[in-house]
Formats: structure tokens, sequence, C-alpha cells
């Protein structure tokens, strides 16, 4: 599935040459505050991902675990962008029944936890980089409610007293640890893995070991989802290739909250092929013009094809091969 996005408008082209600079300034900055991840989200330019929504986070755990269930036909409308889910998604309760699942890069909460055991999912692994994930039981009384409702099933997340307890409850292990969390796993230990706009934010020289041991713990017969989102984090367009590796990689810039590691479509692709996957493309997003002009690209990068450039995010299934 091939989806187009607009031509920007002049207005957008001024916004553009602004924001993205403001954005790394004020990032930059505030990620050396001797402040909570919590502190600064207040400032609205930190936040991981949507899964602190209840409603989102079901319908990207339905989405993400119907491709191992049903077939492509039947997997809901994937003409849609990364973060605007099919309403169909989540109104159903999947048929998880004793399955081992994987989440990369849960964010700040661990719904994936509570919707697998209401799934019937035997067990579930959540694997960051980083505890990030936000102590607060309301939104998980909250997502209680919606199981309860769409799916019928009564978790008792509501009587849980500690994020800790419905971790328990939820046969869940969140670990913290990244590429080294990964390794512990045993062998053919997963059947699901899934992540949401996560591959894009491992650092480049880790991605190939990550798929690798992301490949070593998959069953035989088991399946991954990922969404990988191409934009710059700073302003969905390609300012992250303005510049070189040696000062986008260094640590005063990988370190405050924009770093995605630039790799291509299909540098990707190639990356997953190489880790023994059968790959399987089920969406491509496109930009129909390039969102930064090339000339402003990094000499690394201008040399880039157009047609790779141009796709600005992707899902994608794997398979063991």
């Amino acid at each position: 599935m091939r989806v187009r996005r607009s031509r920007p408008t002049i207005r957008d082209r001024f916004r553009a040459a602004t924001l993205w600079r403001a954005k790394i300034l004020a990032k930059v900055v505030l990620s050396r505050l001797p402040v909570s991840y919590t502190t600064l989200r207040k400032f609205g330019i930190f936040r991981l991902g949507y899964m602190d929504s209840p409603t989102y986070a079901m319908a990207a755990f339905d989405r993400n675990t119907s491709r191992f269930r049903r077939p492509v036909d039947e997997r809901g409308d994937d003409s849609l962008g990364l973060f605007d889910l099919d309403p169909a998604f989540g109104m159903e309760r999947p048929a998880l029944d004793g399955a081992r699942l994987l989440e990369l890069g849960p964010g700040e909460m661990l719904f994936s936890a509570v919707l697998a055991h209401a799934a019937g999912a035997a067990s579930i692994v959540a694997v960051d980089v980083g505890d990030n994930t936000s102590r607060s039981l309301d939104r998980y009384h909250e997502l209680d409610r919606l199981i309860s409702d769409r799916w019928g099933v009564d978790v008792g997340v509501c009587h849980a007293r500690s994020l800790d307890d419905i971790l328990e409850r939820c046969h869940a292990s969140y670990l913290t640890q990244g590429l080294d969390s990964l390794r512990s796993l045993d062998s053919a230990s997963i059947d699901i893995a899934w992540s949401h706009a996560v591959l894009e934010h491992v650092a480049e020289p880790q991605l190939p070991e990550l798929l690798r041991e992301l490949r070593r713990v998959m069953a035989p017969d088991g399946v991954a989802s990922h969404q990988v989102d191409l934009r710059d984090h700073l302003d969905e367009a390609l300012n992250n290739l303005r510049f070189a590796h040696r000062v986008w990689e260094s640590k005063l810039l990988a370190r405050s909250g924009f770093y995605t590691n630039r790799v291509g479509f299909r540098r990707m692709l190639e990356l997953f092929r190489e880790a023994d996957f059968e790959v399987e493309v089920t969406r491509i997003e496109y930009w129909d013009q390039l969102p930064t002009p090339r000339e402003r690209l990094a000499p690394e990068f201008r040399s880039r094809p157009e047609e790779d450039l141009l796709v600005n995010g992707f899902d994608v299934v794997l398979r063991p091969i």
C-alpha cells in the first residue's frame, strides 16, 4: 500500500525553516537540566510517542498482533498513516491464547502488558533503553474500563496498588537495558514481536545486532511487526540529514531527545534480510517532493536516490527464515 503526502505551502516552508532549529536548541538545553523526564514533558516538546492514550494503545496493539493471526486482506486499512489507526482496530478481543509477546520501546506506559493479559497471552516482555514509565495508575484504570467495555474482560487492574503489581498480575516483564536486555532472552522464546516508531531511534551501530538478536529470540513460526518513521523528529522533514556524521552522532545531539539513526528505507530492508528475516512491506508512505532541499543535506546523503529519500514511513512484517 502506497500513501502520498500533499505538497507543502509557502507558509509550511517558512515554518519548516525555523521551527526545527528552535527545537534543537530547546531540547539540547532542556535535556541537560537536572530534572526528570516527566517534568520535561510538560514543556510540550518531549513525548515518547502516542502510546499514553489507552484507546490508541489498544488500536496499535491490535494492529500489530493482527499480523500473527489474520491474513493480509483482513488486517484493516493499511492505507492510513503511521499514527492514523483504523477505528476497527481494538474493537474486538484478539485471540492470543498462549502466545509469548515482545514489545520493543513501550515508552511511557506499559499498556501492552495489560492488553496482552486480557487477550490471553502467556507472557509479555517489554524492552526499552531506560525506565521512562509513568507510575501513576489512573491511565491503567482507564484502560481497564475500556477493555471491559470493548472486550468484555475483567483484568482486575483497578485493584492493583502499583505498576509492579500490574506487571505481576499480567505475567509481564519490563527490562530497561536495551540490547543487553534482548540478549538475556532465551532463543526461540517469542511468538509475536513488534515496535511502533522505535527502530529509527536505535543507534546506527547497534541496529544490525539488535535485529540479529530479534531474529534469535523469535520462534520458528513467529511474526514481527514494525512501523518505522523515517521523518526527522524535529519538524517531520529531513532536517536530520543536514548534519555530518560526526556532529549528529556526537553526545551533544545524540542524547538530546531527537536522535534518529538516519538509516534509509532500502538500507533498512537490507538489514532485515541480513538478519535472516523474510520481509513483507505492507505500507509505504511518500512525500510528493523532498521536504528538505537536496542541496541542504550533508554530502553523505546527497547521493541517496530520490525514491529512497521520498519514503517517510513504512510498515513491515518479518518472519524468520
